[in-house]
């Protein structure tokens, strides 16, 4: 009965909370003097079509940021994420509005956005360094069913040990009027006899 109502209680916890996608970037443009960075996270990847647009976030939708400002001193400043095929292979581009009034952009290897793992920029022909760490974190109904399924095998393998066997059956309350008996003291099977 407990265990059951502690199964109840732990398959609902998690029901309201989703699957995220953390994005963690830190860079320095070239020939600047201070760094940018920024966290943000998602219910699910950002990764834009290619050469298909962009996707942006203002500095008030980033979980923090550094440096993070208005862009030509007129629109709140942002960060966008686009995939540019000109750019491969390094097409996956990152720009981010400083507050010095200045848009840089951060290429990022072909697909950096839509998987796990830390991506550094392209730096040849003097472009801004930067890294970009993507974390995907599961949802807690995966990770839920994962320690549920774990839980199970160990009790079923505890239960089916040599010391431990039951006749067959007797998982499921069948072999209680079938004769069976165990006795207290030890965990071998007797035919009761009648």
């Amino acid at each position: 009965m407990k265990f059951s109502a502690l199964l109840f209680l732990l398959a609902f916890t998690g029901v309201s909370a989703r699957a995220s996608v953390v994005y963690d970037f830190a860079g320095t443009p070239f020939g600047v003097s201070f760094d940018l960075a920024f966290q943000l996270t998602t219910p699910d990847v950002v990764d834009p079509p290619m050469d298909g647009g962009f996707v942006g976030f203002t500095c008030g939708q980033l979980d923090s940021s550094t440096n993070c400002g208005v862009s030509a001193g007129v629109f709140p400043g942002r960060i966008t994420f686009s995939n540019q095929s000109v750019l491969a292979p390094f097409s996956a581009q990152l720009t981010f509005d400083a507050n010095d009034n200045v848009e840089y952009a951060f290429d990022f290897p072909t697909g950096a956005f839509a998987k796990s793992g830390t991506f550094q920029s392209d730096t040849s022909l003097n472009r801004n360094p930067a890294t970009l760490t993507v974390s995907q974190n599961p949802e807690p109904a995966t990770l839920f069913l994962s320690l549920s399924g774990i839980c199970l095998s160990g009790l079923l393998t505890r239960r089916l040990r040599p010391g431990n066997r039951r006749p067959p059956g007797a998982l499921y309350g069948q072999a209680r009027g079938a004769g069976y008996r165990l006795h207290s003291t030890s965990a071998r099977q007797t035919r009761m006899l009648a």
